[in-house]
């Protein structure tokens, strides 16, 4: 998937004065795992800055809002994110990345329960769209299966972990996704699945000029070729001036339109 690249808005902002920026090296990683963070309306830098402290028992590896992906550790190191089950902990196997809730939750006192959910339109869409890409990118990176969430590894939410005796007792993301956006951690899985395979080339159908490819991706493809970021052979084109060889399957253009609904090419 080399059209997997790593978008302007993936910041690195490490909370070096986390107790966790010290901690040893981790094993893999073998699986990622999914949080959500409880703290409506805090966004990806304000979660930097809460972890950014010394003398805290946990420590993340990054945090998403609808605009960011903020880094706060490197990938190789543990972070203590997921806490401990009857048969151990994914800290020492796993990624832990949390999803920024937004503003309009209102929990009960315990924050076991969503009392109201008036989120800002679009909210949800852009994060998880911003997590599906960084899960792919993570899947791809570490020989990690999307689609699998079991002890020895894959992608799983905290509250599976806790169900698996890795993690501690809590319901995110599911609390949120299951019962405000009728979302579910297969449906998570499959779509990190599903970009990943666009990237992967077969028999179908390809493409040279844009205005012989499907609606969906014109505008996406147009944009990429104005910005110099496809040009075919850089010879032929079409009567707009745009590239007449661009070659691309309609598995490659569901990727550049996934990519660009991300942000990765910018506005």
């Amino acid at each position: 998937m080399e059209t997997l690249i790593r978008p302007p808005w993936w910041d690195v902002n490490y909370t070096t004065r986390n107790d966790g920026y010290k901690n040893s090296a981790i094993s893999g990683p073998k699986g990622l795992v999914l949080h959500s963070t409880a703290s409506p309306g805090v966004d990806a830098n304000g979660l930097q800055a809460n972890f950014n402290a010394p003398g805290l028992g946990k420590s993340v590896h990054g945090a998403i809002d609808d605009k960011h992906f903020v880094q706060f550790l490197p990938f190789e190191i543990k972070a203590g994110h997921v806490g401990s089950g009857d048969k151990g902990s994914f800290n020492n196997t796993h990624l832990g990345i949390e999803i920024c809730e937004p503003k309009g939750i209102k929990y009960n006192g315990n924050a076991s329960a969503i009392l109201e959910y008036s989120p800002p339109a679009g909210y949800f869409a852009a994060v998880r769209d911003k997590a599906v890409w960084l899960f792919a990118w993570l899947c791809r990176e570490y020989g990690i299966d999307p689609l699998r969430h079991d002890e020895g590894g894959g992608v799983v939410g905290h509250y599976e972990a806790y169900a698996l005796g890795y993690g501690s007792n809590h319901g995110d993301p599911r609390h949120w996704w299951a019962d405000c956006e009728n979302y579910t951690m297969d449906k998570f899985r499959r779509a990190v699945f599903d970009l990943l395979e666009y990237g992967k080339e077969d028999d179908m159908a390809r493409y040279n000029v844009i205005s012989d490819m499907p609606a969906w991706a014109q505008l996406t493809i147009r944009k990429l070729c104005g910005k110099k970021l496809l040009n075919g052979s850089g010879t032929a084109q079409d009567k707009n001036g745009y590239p007449a060889d661009l070659d691309l399957s309609e598995d490659m253009l569901r990727m550049f339109v996934v990519n660009d609904r991300a942000g990765v090419y910018g506005d």
